[in-house]
């Protein structure tokens, strides 16, 4: 089989990557294309997920933000043309709101192109652009001139980079966008667990980056954990899973004041699960999509929670946009709640 590419940014995209690969039996030496500088700290979880994929080549990418747009897309240009190969078996996309990412695969050959769970990006991508463009990219991502578009396709035609158009599959947990591509992660679940897992007597809530953000302030926060402490008393030992994205310092003794036992992970929590062998008796958390895949990996059986934000934090969140101007970040949150119940998680409002 000829190799394929893998255009990435993220440890949950590379855990699905691992899962479509390993249930599919595809014997491809795998050329990797991240955003990230592996020597950075915040990158221990992609080194370790590196380790489970038959890798050739890394390529790093050093994106520029602002300035000339030439100098913006040969920074992801020129590493791409420089790579060893060309003719590639499957082109994988992490996330569609990378332009690098949907501008590399439509400047492939490749006929094979498909897009991996973005976890939390995944339902408001599919509500707003892929049913919305018949599954096609490339998608432009921000309002401009047709004159501008057209010279950002000059450009890229320069630089090697020969766009065309290509229907997309998506990989995902979620049965409505790919009913024939599901991510149920029976893969990692045999050879991690030989499908044998235990339940212990915990409970976990895993943390998310809300306070950093500045969509609600720590002392709610810390209200949240106090409520799903007083909840969650039936299911046992309360554990606590920082986010890679929270601060540490900020927080840490706080939560352990209120009685959690504390785990740092250096690999996504699904991935962690799995090699524990165990599974806690309930999970809690905010809009995670870490709750819908706990859903698909003990086929519905763990009782889930997520905490809705207050109306004024969603409110605060119309109009704003980030990585592109198709869908605000109420948009994006709202699209998760909706969800939720099909699901079978609750929805824990706290105002």
């Amino acid at each position: 089989m000829r190799p394929s590419l893998a255009l990435v940014s993220s440890p949950f995209q590379l855990l699905c990557l691992i899962e479509f690969i390993g249930s599919r039996c595809i014997d491809s030496l795998l050329t990797i294309c991240l955003d990230e500088d592996l020597d950075l700290p915040s990158s221990t979880q992609i080194k370790e997920l590196l380790n489970y994929l038959n890798v050739n080549e890394i390529i790093t990418i050093k994106m520029i933000y602002g300035g000339d747009l030439k100098d913006r897309i040969d920074a992801y240009a020129k590493p791409y043309r420089n790579s060893l190969n060309k003719d590639w078996e499957y082109v994988f996309i992490g996330d569609i709101r990378h332009q690098w990412m949907q501008d590399i695969a439509c400047a492939t050959e490749s006929e094979k192109v498909i897009i991996v769970d973005d976890g939390a990006a995944t339902l408001a991508n599919f509500d707003y652009i892929y049913k919305v463009n018949n599954y096609k990219l490339p998608v432009f991502l921000h309002n401009g001139s047709p004159e501008r578009k057209q010279e950002a396709l000059n450009i890229k035609k320069q630089q090697g980079l020969m766009i065309k158009e290509k229907k997309v599959r998506v990989f995902s947990v979620f049965d409505e966008l790919d009913s024939e591509l599901k991510n149920d992660f029976s893969y990692l679940k045999k050879v991690l667990t030989g499908n044998y897992l235990s339940e212990e007597n915990t409970w976990h809530f895993l943390g998310s980056p809300v306070v950093e953000k500045d969509l609600i302030d720590l002392n709610r926060y810390l209200n949240i954990l106090s409520d799903s402490i007083e909840r969650n008393k039936p299911f046992g030992k309360p554990i606590y899973f920082f986010h890679r994205s929270e601060n540490v310092s900020h927080k840490l003794e706080l939560i352990k004041e209120l009685g959690f036992d504390i785990i740092f992970n250096d690999m996504p929590y699904e991935l962690y699960m799995l090699k524990q062998h165990k599974t806690p008796k309930a999970i809690a958390s905010l809009h995670s999509t870490s709750l819908f895949n706990a859903k698909n990996i003990f086929h519905k059986k763990i009782p889930c929670f997520c905490y809705r934000l207050p109306h004024s934090s969603l409110e605060s969140l119309v109009g704003k946009y980030a990585m592109h101007d198709i869908y605000d970040l109420n948009d994006h949150v709202q699209s998760i709640y909706k969800r939720m119940k099909s699901y079978g998680i609750e929805i824990i409002t706290l105002e």
